[in-house]
Order: C-alpha cells, then structure tokens, then sequence
C-alpha cells in the first residue's frame, strides 16, 4: 500500500489531483488506513498512471470519464467512447508533430 504522497510522486501530480481524481470517479474509491490516511493499492495505481497518460495525451477528465477501466463496467458506448479518444488523440499528435 502506498500513500497519497508516494502515489503523487511517482507519477508527478499533486496531492490534490488525486484527491479530485478520487472526487470525480476516475479512481477509488480509496481506501484508507485506521487513522484515515489513503492507502493506494497496486491497483489503484495502475488507474492512477493510465490517467496520467491519457492527460498527457491531452484527454479532459470529461473525455476520461466516459470510458471506465473496469472490466465489469465496459459497455458498447465506452469502447466506442474510448475509440473517439483515440482518434482525437491521434489527430493532435499529427498536428502538433507538424508544427515543430
């Protein structure tokens, strides 16, 4: 189990942004030890880096949103959500490689 603080750093985002992440339901939710300090499993961060990816990629939590990483909550509209994503994503990495 890691903290709120070794998650953040690892993948190099705030505290806060994890707590907004958790807020939203991109992550979690959570759990927390005894005295209420989140405890991010393996797992969680796994959710956390393929976030952080997808922000990289220039994803808005909206478009994150619409598709769930969860195996048991995949459904036709998010694989198909995903797929636009992907062609976005593509179509700005073309552009922005173009404009170097």
């Amino acid at each position: 189990m890691f903290t709120i603080t070794a998650t953040a750093q690892k993948y190099g985002v705030s505290n806060n942004a994890l707590r907004y992440y958790e807020s939203v339901g991109l992550i979690g939710p959570i759990k927390r030890d005894q005295n209420g300090i989140r405890q991010f499993s393996a797992s969680d961060q796994e959710m956390v880096n393929r976030i952080v990816h997808l922000r990289q990629l220039g994803a808005s939590i909206k478009e994150i949103q619409q598709y769930s990483f969860r195996p048991e909550e995949v459904t036709l509209e998010r694989t198909v959500a995903l797929k636009k994503i992907s062609v976005t994503f593509k179509r700005r990495s073309r552009s922005t490689r173009g404009a170097n």
